[in-house]
């Protein structure tokens, strides 16, 4: 779909992203880089996304499903990829037969374990994993807490009967920060319990080579603590230069890497006292004109973006007015006189000296920006923009 015929699209800055990477290589050194290109790079586009970070020397990635890892694999055979999702024990095979070498299942349960063991056996091959542990998370993995007096198993010693498994070569093991973003004092008690779990494995005979645990937030977080930056970080989101936090603004330093654009279609001018859009939502108390821009909640423009958000044309802001539909957004232009058919309007990105940012949407909609950029739709193209390395 080209923007020429449907004048909607996301521009995607493949240098602002070198860039950001090149970022994240100093603040996790000596440890290396993981970028997380799950849910097609957060919206930005998995495939494209690696192309650029390839050329900067990434050479591992980390997806959440077999069918992600996959997609990347037909034209990155080289590269390897954490698929870090759950899986059913009984989708072992499908694991096996697209290994090769690059495509590394987590474990995070027992039942999995077998089933990758057995799979791996059956064909005649060894399987290389990394183990999850749950070190607060409260998700995947094996619960690295037991409370007094629990006679359960502890995790290292799950982990070293996998270890004896045959099929399998336990190649990493990782854990995932629930709050950096917020305490950092509980990624802090994470990060000592993933160490605790490190020591008891050594004390058990069980070797390890390769371990990760910090994510956007951490790496940001733990600027100036190399120790914490393991074999591995995970960025995901600071990758394409939006904040893990609260903040709207990008983290110093960061690129936004992605633009929602669009153009106006068409212009109105409306008496007041006459509504716009479903329900009557907004009624003009004076004469307005308004533009209207042709994508709605179908492409990902959120509902709740109705009489309360925000789009730059020619600099200036211009607020949204009455429902999104599922097609069309309606805008306020009566202050930007010289607003023309044609002309783009910027729902997220710069325009003048203005600029929105995911994390102002976000704000807006009352949720998180990787909520906004992982929702634009399959239906607006991505353009990508400067594909050359500078």
């Amino acid at each position: 779909m080209s923007k020429d015929i449907r004048p909607v699209w996301a521009a995607i800055d493949l240098q602002a992203l070198r860039h950001n990477y090149r970022l994240l290589q100093n603040l996790c050194h000596p440890g290396g880089v993981m970028p997380i290109v799950k849910a097609d790079a957060y919206g930005h586009g998995a495939v494209e996304a690696v192309e650029a970070l390839w050329a900067e020397g990434a050479r591992m990635f980390g997806v959440a499903y077999l069918e992600e890892a996959l997609e990347l694999s037909e034209k990155y055979n080289q590269a390897r990829i954490l698929v870090m999702g759950p899986s059913l024990p009984t989708k072992a095979e499908a694991f096996v037969a697209a290994f090769h070498g690059t495509i590394i299942p987590a474990v995070s349960s027992w039942d999995q374990a077998v089933a990758f063991s057995q799979a791996a056996s059956h064909a005649g091959t060894t399987l290389g994993v990394h183990i999850k542990v749950d070190t607060g998370m409260g998700r995947l993995g094996f619960l690295a807490t037991r409370t007094p007096g629990d006679s359960s198993e502890s995790v290292a010693h799950i982990i070293q009967r996998i270890s004896r498994l045959p099929g399998l070569h336990l190649e990493g093991i990782y854990t995932h920060l629930t709050d950096a973003d917020e305490e950092i004092s509980i990624a802090d008690e994470q990060w000592g319990l993933f160490q605790e779990i490190r020591s008891d494995l050594t004390a058990l005979g069980v070797s390890i080579p390769v371990q990760h645990i910090a994510n956007s937030a951490g790496i940001l977080r733990w600027t100036g603590r190399p120790d914490r930056m393991a074999d591995y970080s995970r960025p995901g989101i600071v990758l394409y230069g939006i904040s893990p936090s609260s903040d709207p603004r990008p983290p110093a330093d960061f690129r936004p890497v992605l633009s929602l654009c669009s153009k106006i279609t068409h212009i109105k001018d409306l008496p007041a006292g006459h509504s716009v859009s479903y329900n009557r939502t907004y009624v003009a108390k004076t004469p307005i004109r308004f533009a209207i821009l042709p994508l709605g909640y179908a492409d990902g423009l959120r509902r709740e973006l109705s009489n309360l958000g925000q789009v730059l044309i020619r600099g200036c802001r211009a607020p949204i007015i009455g429902r999104v539909c599922m097609d069309q957004t309606m805008v306020d232009v009566t202050g930007i006189p010289d607003a023309a058919v044609g002309d783009e309007a910027i729902l997220i990105g710069r325009s003048g000296q203005d600029e929105i940012t995911a994390g102002e949407m976000a704000g807006w909609c009352r949720t998180i920006p990787y909520e906004i950029v992982c929702g634009i739709s399959k239906r607006v193209p991505r353009v990508y923009v400067n594909s050359e390395p500078a």
